[in-house]
């Protein structure tokens, strides 16, 4: 229906643009005389303004734009540009709606940077489309690189139908715009459009286009689509890129794929990727290990000649997900007699293999030595891991006291695990505690609400539970729905 609605809006304004626009060309003549006929001093202001941006310095920018007496299109196209690559994105539309109220006339510079601001701004979607009305009513329709902007418009507001028929109607496309609509038809889930229109309209069906579909369906889980996709390459004599393995080797390890996963790896082999690639080494590494195949996991890292800190990782993270923590931190041992420095996520997989295996001192020796032996300063993720660690142990005291200790570390997630802890362990009074804090932290998440009145149910305080269910109910808080595969007969 919005669909149908926004092609009725494209056809009027069309219409209504050809009628008015010979009798608008007097009131448009002040701004094209701006843009003309700059004088020095307004040159001399943009070339600095120009200069600042480009350094990355939107506030002395920002300085010498309020200084200016006189400002032409040039002026604002700058500051619209600047402040939409720097997020600042009401800011941006802010200095368009000046620019159009001083009298000013657009130019076809102006639009690509305000439809990117409306397109990445849920608030200024709206907000977009009466952009589009301008681009008809100053006669850039047809220029490439607004038309490429009000395809992305359209695509940031669901309306496929509208951003198909501009792309149609485009007298030229560029590969950037062809892929942006690829993503398009990939969000909105059809995968028929995907390889259909848009596809066939590429200028060149290169590895980018590829990846870009590649990288589709990773965002939105399709699966046999992303598997058909690899054979499709093959048959077309289409390289793989690495990009294009690691998102393939990405769908197998989250689906638990081992058969089609190896059929890659062959690929892999084949395409000489095994001795050029350490990021295809380490994602063979991931996914075998995710796949619960830790032979084959470990039989890719000893190939290795020389594996990088990522390596390290994928095969620390593979037996911390099949329950060795111990080899986790002998690898992380081995890591320190080679000199090479772990990262924060090398040290979170090797943490939460000490958690599933129950070692808490080595866990504790690795976490309390971070900063003064590899330079990382503890953050949130590390202390709901070692919370983790120690809450499964039972040792839901010391837990606490590390989340008292981390104060602004310790966010929803930790405080969640300890209340987890205190159910399985029957901590009362520490479980009251932390419900207390995650009811703080997270006011309007509904998991919450549902963990914290099962503790008080369970602790027989039921008159709690209730009230808390309640509450979770007056607020119309939802539980998220969620999703999962099967696959029957391949």
């Amino acid at each position: 229906m919005r669909g149908a609605q926004a092609l009725n809006f494209l056809r009027r304004t069309t219409t209504l643009a050809q009628h008015i626009r010979s009798t608008a060309a007097t009131r448009l003549e002040f701004g094209s005389c701006l843009e003309a006929n700059p004088n020095d001093r307004v040159y001399t202001h943009n070339r600095k303004i120009d200069d600042l941006l480009k350094s990355g310095d939107l506030i002395s920018a920002h300085e010498v734009f309020d200084e200016m007496s006189l400002r032409d299109v040039i002026t604002y196209n700058l500051m619209i540009s600047g402040n939409s690559r720097n997020g600042c994105s009401v800011r941006a539309f802010e200095l368009y709606a000046e620019m159009v109220s001083h009298g000013l006339r657009e130019s076809a510079s102006t639009f690509p940077s305000v439809l990117s601001v409306c397109s990445g701004d849920e608030w200024l979607c709206r907000e977009g489309i009466q952009v589009h009305c301008r681009v008809i009513f100053l006669g850039f329709e047809c220029n490439m690189f607004v038309r490429s902007a009000l395809v992305g418009l359209y695509a940031s507001l669901r309306l496929v139908d509208v951003a198909l028929k501009l792309f149609d109607e485009m007298p030229e496309r560029n590969l950037a715009v062809c892929n942006l609509m690829l993503r398009c038809f990939g969000e909105s889930g059809d995968s028929q459009g995907l390889f259909g229109t848009s596809f066939e309209a590429v200028p060149e069906q290169d590895v980018i286009s590829w990846n870009s579909i590649v990288s589709v369906f990773s965002d939105y889980g399709s699966v046999l689509e992303s598997l058909g996709l690899f054979r499709k390459m093959q048959f077309w004599g289409k390289r793989p890129s690495v990009r294009s393995f690691m998102s393939f080797l990405s769908f197998c390890s989250r689906n638990n794929d081992t058969q089609s996963g190896k059929q890659i790896h062959c690929c892999v082999l084949k395409m000489g990727f095994d001795v050029s690639s350490l990021h295809v080494q380490s994602a063979l590494i991931d996914m075998y290990g995710k796949c619960n195949d830790i032979e084959s996991s470990v039989s890719v890292f000893d190939e290795l000649d020389s594996p990088n800190v990522f390596s390290w990782t994928s095969i620390i993270n593979s037996y911390a997900r099949n329950g060795m923590g111990r080899d986790c931190v002998e690898m992380l041992k081995e890591m320190d007699r080679k000199n090479l420095v772990p990262d924060e996520v090398t040290i979170l997989s090797v943490l939460s293999g000490c958690s599933h295996s129950g070692l808490v001192k080595e866990g504790e020796v690795i976490f309390n030595s971070l900063e003064s032996k590899y330079g990382i300063v503890p953050g949130r993720k590390l202390y709901a891991c070692m919370v983790d660690l120690l809450g499964r142990a039972g040792l839901v005291e010391k837990a606490e006291k590390l989340l008292l200790k981390a104060r602004g570390d310790a966010d929803c997630i930790a405080w969640s695990s300890l209340l987890q802890s205190c159910r399985v362990h029957g901590n009362e009074a520490i479980g009251r505690r932390a419900a207390e804090v995650l009811m703080d932290l997270e006011p309007d998440n509904f998991a919450v609400y549902i963990q914290v009145s099962k503790f008080y149910f369970e602790i027989g305080d039921f008159e709690i539970s209730r009230r808390i269910r309640e509450i979770a109910a007056s607020r119309e808080l939802m539980r998220e729905i969620g999703y999962s595969s099967v696959t029957v007969r391949n």
